[in-house]
């Protein structure tokens, strides 16, 4: 019993990074982004590709937070150049991700028992914590900046910002690609957390 009630605990850990991006577009800027689908397991993907031609964990998990805001990236142009609904921004992303994500492997499933992964630092609990700690603080600092009330700002009084004389788009890329990026890095706690990177990871 202890070790299911532990080992949920993980999972709610890892998922609440996730949790932490999906609030940024959903909550804050009020765009339903349906990417992450496709970086979640994108950041899976990268991790996966990472350690198996010879990264350390810990790089690599690095990396994969900061690969995963490329999707956000995407989405925000499709929406804010391309001028495509949000919903359907997020839709073409994630079906491009799927194939990035198969052609980064070369296949949908990426056994990750035989390489090492950040959890061989400690216990994965106390590791866990860690990190949803270091990003709760970090974010909620760089709301307090000036650049995090514009962003609260875009998603609030769009039409405020643009009167202060400051591009909102810039507001909602920023936010698109910080949102992708942690769940991007979810995806590859993920990975590591249960050996594997798979395709699926990203359907709820």
């Amino acid at each position: 019993m202890n070790s299911l009630i532990i080992t949920s605990i993980e999972q709610g850990l890892i998922f609440a990074v996730l949790a932490m991006g999906v609030f940024i577009t959903y909550k804050i800027l009020d765009i339903a982004d349906l990417s992450v689908e496709g970086s979640f397991p994108f950041g899976a993907f990268v991790f996966a590709k990472l350690v198996s031609i010879g990264f350390h964990p810990v790089p690599a998990t690095i990396t994969a937070f900061f690969v995963g805001t490329l999707a956000g990236l995407l989405t925000a142009m499709l929406f804010t150049k391309v001028k495509i609904k949000p919903i359907l921004s997020g839709i073409l992303t994630m079906t491009i991700l799927y194939s990035v994500n198969l052609r980064t492997n070369g296949k949908a499933n990426v056994p990750l028992f035989n390489y090492g992964s950040i959890f061989d630092l400690g216990p994965k609990l106390v590791i866990l914590t860690l990190i949803v700690l270091l990003i709760k603080i970090c974010l909620d600092l760089f709301l307090k900046t000036e650049t995090g009330y514009l962003l609260i700002a875009t998603g609030d009084n769009e039409a405020l910002v643009r009167s202060l004389g400051t591009d909102s788009n810039k507001y909602k890329l920023i936010g698109l690609m910080i949102a992708n990026g942690l769940v991007a890095l979810s995806g590859a706690l993920m990975a590591q957390y249960q050996g594997f990177a798979d395709m699926t990871m990203g359907i709820p």
